[in-house]
């Protein structure tokens, strides 16, 4: 799989990166222009409705980003027992750009919030960005577009 921008004539030839953070109860999901780094749409979804919408999902992207799960020492286990619907959301994701020929970066959440630390979401975008789901997705595809820009 490469790097390249997906387009079509519904999108004039612009890129959009899909950006998920995955949650055993809801899922945050962004759609960013690759460009410009313009929120474009966000949603919250239940774990379980992630597939049907991924299936259903016929705007053109470039690339899809998604938080890597990382189990805490701490929280290891009060895990004891779920079912762990974020590593399923995960999956679902990776097998999506999979399908859609496009690629799928996992980031770890410590690299996110270290690009962060002197950097600021616009009261506008997080006005827009409701749910602690959505702005963390939002953070993440921000911190890929900017960190590794499509060529």
């Amino acid at each position: 799989m490469d790097d390249a921008p997906c387009t079509s004539d519904g999108d004039m030839g612009m890129s959009f990166l899909l950006a998920i953070d995955p949650g055993d109860k809801n899922t945050g999901i962004v759609r960013i222009q690759e460009d410009n780094g313009l929120l474009v749409d966000r949603d919250t979804l239940d774990a379980d409705e992630i597939l049907n919408f991924l299936h259903s999902f016929d705007l053109v992207i470039s690339r899809v980003v998604v938080e890597r799960f990382q189990l805490y020492p701490g929280v290891a286990q009060k895990k004891g027992w779920s079912g762990v619907e974020a590593v399923e959301v995960i999956g679902m994701a990776k097998l999506f750009a999979c399908v859609k020929g496009i690629t799928c970066k996992l980031v770890g959440p410590p690299d996110v919030n270290a690009f962060w630390k002197k950097r600021v979401i616009s009261p506008a975008i997080k006005r827009a960005l409701q749910p602690p789901h959505e702005v963390s997705a939002y953070r993440i595809g921000e911190y890929v577009r900017t960190m590794y820009p499509l060529s």
